[in-house]
């Protein structure tokens, strides 16, 4: 390999590793998601509690927050591999090519 190829090896492990990480940072995020509208769906669960608990005519007391919990949990089995093996692999490979790519351009490309 001679100086002219070395930019352009730097080049490509950059765009490797950031193709790599795209997958793990997409799943990520639809994991906040998820979590998000959890969060919402529990707060609603309480409002409506409070407002069973303040009617005067309401005879079953406020919702069962382990009914919540329940929710919660078939929610969350329904996804029972959040974060496989593939996905850190991706993410270390991701990191380390892109760490890569930014030594082969100081190393071999600025400092040569």
């Amino acid at each position: 390999m001679n100086a002219e190829t070395w930019p352009v090896l730097a080049s490509a492990l950059g765009f490797v590793g950031t193709v790599m990480l795209f997958y793990p940072g997409w799943r990520i995020s639809r994991t906040m998601k998820r979590v998000s509208r959890l969060r919402s769906l529990s707060a609603q669960a309480e409002r409506a509690g409070e407002r069973k608990a303040a009617d005067p005519g309401n005879s079953q007391g406020p919702v069962d927050v382990h009914e919540v919990g329940r929710i919660v949990a078939h929610l969350l089995e329904q996804r029972a591999a959040d974060w496989r093996p593939l996905e850190h692999g991706l993410l270390v490979g991701g990191i380390l090519m892109i760490s890569l790519s930014f030594g082969v351009d100081l190393f071999l490309v600025k400092l040569a």
